[in-house]
């Protein structure tokens, strides 16, 4: 599941805390979650935290302002549940991987690597960094 700051769920947290979406330029127009009191601090010469994610274990400072640590769960009884008979794995990442590839795409890149019998997380991390080189981007931190 995306923890994005302007979902309608997360966003309505957020503001209820006193926290702000902002939708950045210079960031592509992607969502951003700041502290209420982001705009005072930046004007005192200060570097106030903001989030591109609204949901995270760290950024204690943005805590406050509806960032949440509180994951969703769901349980999936592979290969017993119906609906899951076809789930063959599950893909855990950071923000690094899930900025640069769509969900079908890490499933495709990862089932490639099984039928091949290559470690899918390697797989997924050397996609998005290549991905990045192609861009010229900076990488930011990848784990799957």
């Amino acid at each position: 599941t995306d923890h994005k700051p302007d979902l309608e769920t997360e966003r309505a947290r957020i503001e209820q805390c006193g926290g702000l979406v902002e939708r950045l330029q210079n960031h592509s127009s992607k969502p951003f979650l700041r502290g209420g009191d982001f705009l005072m601090r930046k004007a005192l010469g200060e570097q106030p935290m903001q989030l591109q994610y609204s949901r995270a274990f760290g950024a204690k400072d943005l805590k406050i302002f509806g960032l949440s640590n509180i994951p969703d769960i769901k349980i999936i009884r592979m290969g017993r549940d119906s609906a899951y008979r076809h789930v063959n794995f599950v893909i855990l990442a950071s923000d690094g991987l899930w900025d640069v590839l769509s969900a079908q795409s890490a499933v495709q890149i990862a089932h490639d690597a099984c039928e091949k019998d290559l470690n899918p997380a390697e797989e997924l991390v050397k996609e998005v960094l290549t991905e990045q080189s192609r861009r010229k981007a900076r990488a930011d931190n990848i784990t799957a």
